[in-house]
């Protein structure tokens, strides 16, 4: 013990004697950990707790019920629940046109038989900031964010669809913010709140009568939520997204320790022979590497969990304006700190304790002091995990067994340990024939294959970073690709503009009057049972076999028709109950059976015509008499806060005409989307992805070309001594960064084809491969340039002495 505690002394002091070193392997350590504990303090601070969510939802009912009319409600609701002791409470939603001066916007509302509702059992679903809630039909209360935009305080008045009316409350919705909300209070029993969208009842039963509650609103044909279905989620998969992140980028950061430890090795070995020689046992040093390693990554973890403190209270007063929900309290994650020291300590334990017990056992230490770089890893092993990798994935991608996706998973690991364990050996072929390459290469060529265990880690760690990078950017423009070929075009046609947001039914409104206009719809979707109608289509030879995904059916007549792209012509087929835009490929008729995605599953058939359907829009129309008749109700489409409006132009959409639309939409928080902003939009995600990629290798190259370069400086005062000029180092220098950076991008192609073909089997995407072949090669040539240029101006800036000065001289 008294032998391990003096080498750990000494192992101190060398730490403190290469503070540099020692700072930057703290460093190295302190990021990803600073990384973890800001992202989950920052997700458990925005994250909405699933009772918070289920209250907001549901007040503080047990069940809520949708289906039909308010009256059909009520009297299917009164007879689900007979000889049971509940209380009720019935609410309606929609949308409000409101005006104050020249400015009209929509909101949502939610209506109430009394205020004090709001107070009991739908307490918790608006939150009331100042003033009171309207009484009955003469006030209105609205959202901060209206109240905002409006102008308007307590006792200033807004203009509804009904008149005028005094603005009584202040309330906000505290999940949504940004929400433009508005309550009002029709009376109790009053039909006045058949008129106003969507009804839903809240039922509170004791616990003991839920089941039996819930399960005869169903049978009455209802849709029902259990607040127990919502409260008893807990899947953590934001917590699992932000470790995963972490330990990605904990694992770069152990490879470029793993080149900081290589890069020190020589030197380390020199003090690790003196040790020996002193009578230290080659398993107390190595102990003692290890003792010392664990303590830099404590000092790491301290370091980057006060960093993601920090660095998340600075943010936190932003979370409310950025997410439009307010945050609760930044907490420590506990558990992301203790992940976060596990992962740190194994990371350094790891690139520790490999190179000192391979020295060690080498026999490196015994009778003499050598330089002489360590046995690389056998590229036999090599071999057998890249072929294993490929084997298991070939068999994964072909196989329908149960194990199919572990496997998938083990076989891309096996690839990418192969790819990294395979490095040395395309070092040492690569020095060993490049007698024909220019002198700086030359030398760069045999230097790193002389010290594979240098520079060895540098490749990998940048063979990965690209490797990970490029597969989420294959795979993104894949998705892309799938998602324009489904669509059958762009998003939108040229001469089509999408408004969503508070003011977009104004902005439709004044584009009426333009005299390109052609046409302007809400696009408004069919509503049953208190959920979107959806459609299965089929051939009208195979009724039950579907052809396609469950579209959404819209409502409305020629004037959206017309919006939604078809021809004047066209509008006749709305002699037929349903238009479908656009036939599944399959189908050849001009007309097609449209099978409801509903329990009783009614079946209709739709008139075929030759539009194709906007991105995210309906592929089905409805008659506003045919759905009436069916029981159909308006509401907006899925995934949408406000119903949009699609205006349709005789020309295509300018930039000039969408600039303007833009700026005057900006102060309502409404969106304007046309062909001009939807087409680039993947372009700029690979644009994203490839920034951070280059980014992340990039620095790996400069601060591992920065290190070796500090331990060659014998190398380097050899050269000069034998009359090599400071241009031709600084050229050695810049060679070795885009070196390691060219090899590092060319080797990330082959790494990521296996794992990328792991992940289409385990999402099973039933699609063609696109790979951005541009985006790839910039990255191959542009990485080495930018590592070129930043190891040339590293250089300028600390340049290396070649020779000691004596001050005799």
């Amino acid at each position: 013990m008294n032998a391990l505690l003096a080498i750990l002394r000494i192992a101190w002091r060398d730490a403190r004697r290469h503070a540099a070193r020692t700072a930057t392997v703290v460093t190295l350590v302190a990021l990803p950990v600073m990384l973890i504990v800001a992202g989950g303090a920052l997700n458990d601070a925005v994250a909405e707790p699933h009772d918070a969510l289920a209250t907001r939802l549901m007040g503080r009912a047990a069940l809520l019920a949708r289906g039909g009319t308010a009256q059909e409600l009520g009297a299917r609701v009164d007879e689900a629940l007979a000889g049971l002791a509940a209380s009720t409470v019935q609410l309606a939603g929609g949308e409000e046109s409101l005006s104050c001066g020249a400015t009209t916007l929509t909101a949502k509302f939610v209506v109430l038989d009394a205020a004090e509702d709001l107070a009991g059992l739908a307490g918790g679903m608006v939150e009331l900031i100042d003033g009171a809630l309207p009484a009955g039909p003469g006030g209105v209360a609205l959202s901060v964010w209206l109240a905002d935009t409006l102008d308007r305080q307590l006792g200033d008045t807004v203009t509804l669809r009904d008149g005028e009316t005094r603005v009584v409350g202040i309330v906000r919705d505290p999940g949504l913010l940004a929400l433009p909300l508005i309550v009002r209070v029709v009376g109790a029993g009053a039909d006045a709140a058949e008129s106003y969208g969507l009804p839903w009842i809240l039922v509170d039963v004791a616990e003991r009568d839920i089941e039996a509650a819930a399960s005869g609103l169903r049978s009455a044909g209802l849709a029902v939520t259990d607040r127990r279905d919502v409260t008893m989620i807990d899947d953590g998969f934001e917590t699992t997204v932000v470790f995963g992140v972490g330990t990605f980028a904990t694992f770069l950061a152990t490879l470029i320790l793993g080149a900081t430890f290589a890069v020190h090795m020589p030197r380390r070995r020199a003090a690790l022979a003196l040790l020996e020689a002193q009578g230290a046992a080659p398993s107390a040093l190595v102990t003692a590497e290890i003792l010392t390693a664990l303590a830099l990554a404590l000092l790491g973890t301290l370091l980057g969990t006060a960093l993601g403190l920090a660095l998340s209270h600075a943010v936190h007063p932003s979370l409310a304006e950025w997410t439009g929900r307010l945050p609760s309290a930044i907490v420590v994650p506990w558990p992301l700190i203790a992940g976060a020291l596990l992962l740190a300590c194994v990371a350094l334990a790891v690139v520790v304790a490999i190179p000192t017990w391979r020295v060690v056992r080498s026999g490196a230490l015994r009778g003499r002091l050598t330089t002489a770089a360590p046995r690389s890893a056998p590229a036999r092993l090599a071999g057998a995990c890249l072929g294993g990798g490929a084997a298991g994935v070939a068999w994964a991608s072909t196989s329908t067994h149960g194990a199919a996706p572990p496997v998938a998973i083990l076989g891309a690991t096996l690839w990418m340990g192969g790819m990294l364990l395979a490095v040395p050996a395309v070092l040492d072929v690569l020095g060993r024939r490049a007698a024909d390459w220019p002198l700086a290469w030359r030398l760069v060529a045999r230097d790193s294959a002389r010290m594979r265990d240098r520079h060895a880690p540098v490749i990998a760690a940048v063979t990965a970073s690209m490797t990970i990078i490029a597969l989420l950017v294959v795979l993104a423009r894949t998705l892309e690709v799938s998602m324009h070929l489904a669509t059958d075009g762009a998003p939108l046609a040229a001469d089509q503009i999408v408004l969503e947001g508070p003011s977009a039914a104004a902005l439709a409104g004044q584009l009426r009057k333009r005299d390109d206009h052609l046409a302007s719809s809400a696009l408004l979707a069919a509503a049953a049972d208190g959920h979107v109608l959806r459609a299965l289509v089929s051939d009208t030879s195979a009724p039950n076999a579907p052809l396609g995904p469950a579209p959404w059916i819209a409502i409305g007549g020629s004037e959206t028709l017309i919006a939604l792209g078809a021809e004047a012509s066209d509008t006749t087929a709305l002699g037929a109950a349903l238009v479908a835009f656009r036939a599944p490929r399959q189908v050849a008729s001009d007309h097609i059976a449209i099978r409801l995605d509903t329990p009783s599953a009614p079946t209709f058939t739709a008139r075929v015509i030759p539009a194709a359907p906007i991105l995210h829009g309906p592929a089905l129309l409805a008659r506003p008499d045919f759905a009436a008749a069916q029981g159909w109700l308006p509401t907006p489409p899925p995934d949408t806060s406000l119903t949009p409006w699609l205006v349709r132009f005789s020309t295509p959409v300018s930039r000039q005409l969408a600039d303007e639309l833009g700026a005057r939409a900006t102060r309502t928080s409404t969106t304007v989307t046309s062909h001009l902003d939807s087409a680039p939009a993947h372009l700029q995600f690979d644009g994203l992805l490839f920034g951070v990629g280059l980014a992340t290798a990039l620095c790996v190259i400069v601060l591992a070309t920065a290190l070796s370069s500090s331990e060659a400086r014998r190398d380097a005062a050899t050269l000069h001594s034998i009359g090599a000029d400071p241009t031709t180092l600084t050229a050695l220098r810049t060679a070795r960064a885009a070196y390691l950076a060219l090899l590092g991008g060319l080797l990330a192609i082959p790494a990521a084809t296996v794992p990328f073909l792991a992940l289409l089997t385990l999402v099973d995407i039933p699609v063609d491969i696109t790979i951005p072949w541009s985006r790839i090669a910039l990255a191959v040539l542009g990485l080495p340039l930018l590592s070129a240029l930043g190891s040339r101006a590293l250089a300028a800036w600390s340049p290396t002495p070649l020779v000691a000065r004596s001050s005799h001289h």
